[in-house]
């Protein structure tokens, strides 16, 4: 029986929800963009007449009007793009109980069956796609492959409300010219190393040697080759069915520039809590931090430090999160955001032990867990995180403070 899987992927989501909303918007330039109030103010999202006046995602929202003085700018409404994610999973899980979620806008669907092939999926294709438009009023478009990394492909090839079939006979001649970078999870650090030894297509890549790919991409690189050659044969996983998690993250921007390491600190205190409970909330623990920085300018980089040891408690991660911090010195300029990511996760239940004991400081942690869901922002908390109770969103003064032992080191809490 043939694999027929289809990709699925809502067009310009945000901006054609709001236009489906408003429909006296529909017919001009419309950006979606966060919160300006809250220094969130840039675009997230545009629809195809904001993009073809030079409207990017990323670009404040002075930008975007001076590309484009008419530019309707719409705040972004999460309830709204959820509800219509919704509606439009509950259109495809009419046709099959296979459909995999790949964020909010994007889902794969198994549709095989003993009778249908290719042809037969872009049947049922054109079928979603009219559905959603009659009762959605938003349009879709739509890969049908054998697997889903061409179907992923097939979704992005002719957009937006286009529809594309890759078969096991076609899919050399279409999808080989193409280059490396339209191949899902290539990105453009991987392109650099790829271009940098003269392969630049899916078919150069292709027909790589992959042992050769290893020495420079790592397990990765067999990976893309796999994908390149139209080897991918994961399935498309049943309604509901859980993801395994690769990693947890918290990130945010400011209501001003972080100037001094202790506007720092008290960011990453919070960001590393906030990622540490909800690992703890999990029963995961991670071996491996990320610090993504960005700029006011909205420059951005990432660095990443494997740690020795598997870790679920934030003063493990605010220390080695600083550590890397200090030693890439990234306060060179005003910075508008922060994140802190854990990678490598693994369960509780066989997570590496360390000699050192941290018994005091998890009960210390797991404390200050059940205070934050009794009391929220009234639970205790650094000291340093008190400079400034705007910076990370307090609303609350607090008057008392203490001190807690944590080994051998003291750590000041106020409440």
């Amino acid at each position: 029986m043939q694999r027929v899987i289809l990709h699925i992927d809502l067009d310009n989501f945000f901006a054609s929800v709001e236009c489906a909303l408003n429909p006296a918007i529909a017919g001009e330039p419309v950006a979606v963009c966060g919160d300006a109030d809250a220094r969130h103010g840039i675009v997230l999202a545009k629809n195809q007449l904001a993009k073809r006046a030079g409207i990017k995602t990323g670009q404040t929202i002075a930008e975007a009007k001076s590309r484009a003085p008419g530019l309707v700018v719409v705040t972004a409404d999460y309830e709204h793009y959820l509800a219509y994610s919704t509606r439009a999973r509950r259109i495809y899980e009419s046709y099959t109980p296979r459909v995999e979620p790949f964020g909010l806008d994007e889902c794969w669907l198994d549709v095989s069956s003993r009778y249908l092939d290719l042809a037969g999926g872009e049947r049922i294709a054109r079928e979603i796609r009219t559905r959603i438009f009659e009762e959605l009023h938003i349009t879709a478009s739509v890969g049908i492959s054998f697997n889903k990394i061409f179907a992923k492909l097939g979704s992005d090839y002719n957009k937006p409300n286009g529809i594309k079939v890759f078969s096991e006979e076609n899919f050399r001649q279409d999808i080989w010219p193409l280059g490396v970078r339209e191949l899902l999870y290539c990105g453009r650090a991987t392109e650099e190393k790829l271009q940098k030894r003269n392969i630049n297509t899916i078919g150069a890549l292709a027909r790589s040697d992959p042992a050769f790919l290893r020495t420079f991409l790592g397990k990765p690189g067999v990976m893309l080759w796999n994908y390149a050659n139209g080897y991918e044969s994961a399935p498309v996983n049943y309604i509901g069915e859980g993801h395994e998690i690769k990693s947890i993250g918290n990130s945010t921007t400011t209501y001003r520039d972080l100037r001094s390491m202790t506007d720092v600190k008290s960011v990453i205190y919070l960001l590393t809590e906030k990622v540490a409970r909800r690992m703890r909330q999990k029963k995961l623990t991670g071996a491996c931090v990320h610090l993504s920085v960005r700029y006011a300018d909205l420059s951005r980089f990432e660095i990443q430090h494997r740690l020795s040891y598997d870790t679920d408690l934030d003063g493990d991660m605010a220390r080695e999160v600083l550590k890397l911090f200090e030693q890439e010195k990234c306060l060179y300029a005003p910075i508008r955001s922060l994140g802190v990511r854990m990678s490598e996760l693994k369960s509780t239940q066989c997570a590496q032990l360390t000699f050192f004991d941290n018994t005091r400081r998890r009960r210390l942690e797991e404390t200050i867990d059940a205070l934050h869901e009794r009391f929220g922002n009234k639970r205790p908390v650094r000291a340093v995180m008190l400079c400034d109770e705007k910076l990370l969103g307090f609303e609350e003064n607090r008057r008392q403070v203490f001190s807690a032992v944590d080994n051998s080191e003291q750590t000041q809490f106020a409440v």
